[in-house]
């Protein structure tokens, strides 16, 4: 159980699996391409 909700938005760590370069990327990805779509 997180202490507070601070920390269950922003864990202190996270799975080294999930912290690969193509995860970071694609999460990166996606949000420049629904900022593009909400632009035009």
């Amino acid at each position: 159980m997180r202490p507070s909700f601070f920390h269950h938005l922003h864990p202190p760590t996270i799975p080294a699996r999930q912290a690969r370069f193509r995860y970071t990327l694609a999460a990166g990805g996606l949000a420049v391409f629904l900022m593009l779509i909400l632009l035009v």
